[in-house]
């Protein structure tokens, strides 16, 4: 559990800070996608995954679901408006990192998959959540609140 603390909370915290220069990405955008994670991820719990150690069930998720999947949004997005990179590079890559993360997870057997979960539908999965908070960072600035 203590590496999934440092993994999934402290290490993409540190991270974050130090790159996003605009704290209401991190404001608005961080518990919007942390609520996300949390829906997605009590689903993947009960139907297709489980997470070291696994006797804590959903416990084991709470680190990644405050820290390393409620903050990549927003550093993909801090990528987006610095770089002035497209969302259609971004985006797709980001997911994949995100997904081959995960994938090393699985590998090394921190991360279990069942019910005919694999890495693709994962890296869907990373895909549309992103997509969802891209699409909300949109509508928040089109109503000027970024």
């Amino acid at each position: 559990m203590i590496l999934n603390i440092i993994l999934g909370f402290i290490i993409p915290w540190v991270i974050v800070l130090i790159i996003v220069r605009e704290r209401k990405i991190i404001y608005y955008l961080a518990p919007f996608a942390s609520v996300l994670s949390f829906i997605v991820n009590d689903l993947g719990f009960y139907y297709f995954w489980n997470l070291y150690p696994f006797r804590l069930v959903n416990l084991s998720g709470v680190p990644f679901n405050i820290g390393l999947f409620c903050i990549y949004p927003c550093i993909s997005i801090e990528l987006m408006r610095k770089y002035d990179v497209s969302a259609y590079i971004v985006l797709p890559i980001t997911s994949l990192i995100i997904a081959l993360f995960e994938g090393c997870g699985v590998l090394i057997g921190r991360v279990v998959y069942y019910n005919h979960w694999n890495i693709v539908a994962t890296y869907i999965s990373y895909f549309i959540s992103l997509l969802i908070s891209y699409t909300f960072y949109k509508v928040l600035k089109r109503k000027n609140l970024i």
